[in-house]
């Protein structure tokens, strides 16, 4: 039994990312957000993967996108780990390089954001 789910954001967060390189092209692991998810691993929480690349979207190869996460994360945390971009009731916190937190029940900003333009304006390429 684990303690709950921490899902980490996959692009920018876990692996590098400086533009699209196609739905099976993911980057270098980034070292500090690695190892603190597998810190999180070692206290007893489940990490999943919570990106956008396994949403439904027309042209996007899902099982391809899926299976490109599922070995790169068997790479870098010795186990395929969850997939998902629905936000589920077991996850108690994630982190992203996108999201910014709020605190429960007031709207006040936890932190400075500082808000980039999207990488894909036009939506995300395909392929």
């Amino acid at each position: 039994m684990t303690k709950g789910q921490i899902g980490f954001d996959l692009d920018s967060s876990l692996a590098f990312y400086d533009h699209w390189r196609g739905a099976t092209h993911i980057g270098e692991p980034i070292k500090p957000a690695v190892d603190l998810a597998k810190k999180y691993m070692d206290e007893g929480w489940e990490v999943i993967i919570f990106t956008a690349r396994v949403a439904p979207e027309e042209g996007i190869d899902l099982i391809a996108q899926r299976k490109a996460i599922q070995e790169w994360t068997k790479r870098v945390f010795g186990k395929s780990l969850k997939v998902t971009c629905i936000k589920g009731r077991e996850i108690v916190h994630y982190f992203d390089d996108r999201a910014t937190g709020l605190q429960p029940n007031t709207g006040k900003l936890l932190s400075n954001p500082e808000i980039q333009p999207h990488p894909f304006p036009n939506g995300m390429p395909n392929g």
